[in-house]
């Protein structure tokens, strides 16, 4: 049971869903700020950069458990 629902949640659908949720929320939260235009580029460069470390870390992961799993057999 723990196995399938691991398994979905490091399916590359739901890590793409939750890299765009994990891009989008602080995007708009910067886009509605009321900050200059150049402190809304420097966040939003930071944003994008987040969400990509956090969507490479989440492939990794999904790479070594598959490793894990060859190893197994």
């Amino acid at each position: 049971m723990n196995e399938t629902i691991l398994g979905f949640l490091v399916s590359p659908l739901v890590i793409i869903a939750i890299a765009i949720f994990l891009y989008l929320v602080p995007l708009v939260l910067v886009i509605k700020s009321e900050r200059d235009v150049s402190d809304k580029v420097f966040w939003f460069v930071i944003v994008i950069l987040f969400s990509w470390l956090g969507y490479f870390a989440a492939a990794i992961a999904f790479a070594s458990r598959k490793t894990d799993a060859s190893e197994q057999t």
